[in-house]
């Protein structure tokens, strides 16, 4: 299951290393509780064995050892604009994930963008976990959306190409009803620290975990999609 997002960071100038670090340590505590190990999180390397060899993040925040890894590789790629960083939780195939976070300074016409990629982790299979992660991504980053779905799924078999794909769940900073949409079998109220609503989760699928091998599964999913453009409430790529 993939959660993916872009957004405007508003910065003048981009953040430290470890600052950017610390965002992605934010999310792996989360990962952490829900079973997905804290220790397992490695920087990049040039074999998956040597990447394994150093910890990316520790319970105090990102390791010295991964700060001093990326900025060794920005000495000889260095960009004032944007920089993107990513771990990998030392998994290959199934299990395996990577979290990735691209950030571009306000005038630079690229969006900031975050991805938590996975392949057949259990812990990403649960929609309460899953509720859980957009919540605290939600107080990270300032999101205009958030896509969960299966990999295949956007390119596939989404309804629009200039607008995000509803998939397993699609989060909307709009307060939305079971009349504005009837095809979803569950909508999830998103809160602020005042307990105020400030968005919705539209679920496709309530009972089960999204799958594209079920036809029933993507057939939910557009139908919403349709639905939601239709009330222009699903954004256009474009506009962020």
């Amino acid at each position: 299951m993939n959660i993916k997002f872009p957004y405007r960071s508003g910065l003048e100038t981009l953040p430290s290393i470890s600052e950017q670090l610390n965002q992605l340590w934010r999310v792996a505590i989360l990962l952490d509780q829900i079973g997905m190990p804290l220790e397992d999180w490695c920087p990049p390397a040039d074999t998956p064995d040597n990447a394994r060899r150093n910890i990316a993040f520790d319970k105090n925040g990102p390791s010295p050892a991964a700060i001093a890894i990326f900025q060794e590789e920005e000495k000889s790629d260095r960009s004032e604009q944007f920089r993107r960083l990513g771990v990998w939780n030392g998994k290959e195939d199934t299990g395996g994930a990577v979290l990735l976070h691209k950030v571009a300074i306000a005038s630079n016409h690229s969006r900031s963008s975050f991805e938590l990629n996975s392949k057949a982790v259990q812990a990403l299979e649960k929609k309460g976990n899953i509720v859980q992660i957009i919540n605290t991504l939600l107080e990270i980053f300032p999101a205009p959306f958030i896509q969960v779905s299966p990999p295949p799924y956007a390119t596939r078999h989404a309804v629009f190409e200039d607008h995000p794909g509803v998939g397993w769940m699609l989060y909307l900073p709009e307060i939305l009803t079971p009349a504005q949409v009837p095809e979803a079998p569950e909508l999830i109220a998103v809160r602020d620290k005042d307990k105020k609503q400030k968005g919705t989760i539209v679920v496709s699928v309530s009972d089960e975990t999204f799958s594209v091998k079920n036809k029933e599964h993507i057939k939910a999913a557009n139908a919403i999609e349709i639905r939601l453009a239709d009330q222009d409430l699903l954004p256009r790529f474009s506009n962020l």
